[in-house]
């Protein structure tokens, strides 16, 4: 969850530069953003039905805890 929370700021700054043209720093976030999303550890920072960032964060939480349970079970 700690390498989670900092993926949505890989998103702003590739927002960032967007807007002040730079491409092909977008194109390196880009494939960062791909590489992560497929390693298990990026996190969109889209909301979902209107919520942000730390409802959808929830989740991870939640399986995290279980985890835990099960460990010691």
């Amino acid at each position: 969850m700690v390498i989670i929370y900092p993926t949505e700021f890989i998103w702003q700054f590739r927002q960032t530069f967007i807007e002040e043209d730079l491409p092909e720093i977008v194109k390196i976030l880009e494939y960062m953003i791909f590489y992560m999303f497929w390693g298990g550890v990026y996190h969109s920072p889209y909301t979902v039905d209107g919520h942000g960032y730390f409802y959808n964060f929830y989740g991870y939480m939640i399986i995290l805890v279980l985890l835990i349970f099960e460990k010691n079970g």
